[in-house]
């Protein structure tokens, strides 16, 4: 007898920040490179939860009329340099703009307003493979 469920299942949507898509680790890795290639005492950890925590207090600026409408990447962007420059780390623009390129070309096809411009899953996974092999011993 087949499945009703699964005859009417249309489409199936989860979320895979965090799940799938190990973001953390990945831009950890990213920032302990750089760390090390440039003699940093980044403490990379701390550094990254204050990079990640300044999307919601942008958005709430924005949203409160406070602010310009800022994409995801241009908030980021912005609060990666505060934090760079306020621990008085001078990188070339294209270190900088390699930090969150890491992950974000990847998340902009995947969010792609016509389906047909997105990844397919294969090529979802294949574009993560070279995060993923950036963080040993995690699985992704």
């Amino acid at each position: 007898m087949p499945n009703r469920l699964a005859s009417e299942l249309r489409a199936l949507a989860f979320d895979v920040y965090g799940t799938i898509v190990d973001w953390r680790g990945s831009v950890l890795a990213e920032l302990s490179a750089l760390a090390a290639r440039k003699g940093l005492s980044l403490g990379p950890e701390r550094f990254l939860d204050e990079w990640k925590g300044s999307y919601r207090p942008a958005m709430d600026r924005v949203n409160r009329g406070e602010a310009p409408f800022a994409t995801v990447d241009a908030i980021y962007r912005a609060r990666l340099a505060e934090l760079l420059a306020g621990r008085g780390i001078a990188l070339a623009a294209e270190e900088v703009d390699d930090l969150p390129e890491a992950f974000a070309s990847l998340l902009r096809r995947m969010l792609a307003r016509d389906p047909a411009a997105r990844p397919t899953p294969r090529e979802a996974a294949e574009a993560l493979e070279p995060l993923v092999a950036a963080v040993p011993d995690r699985l992704v």
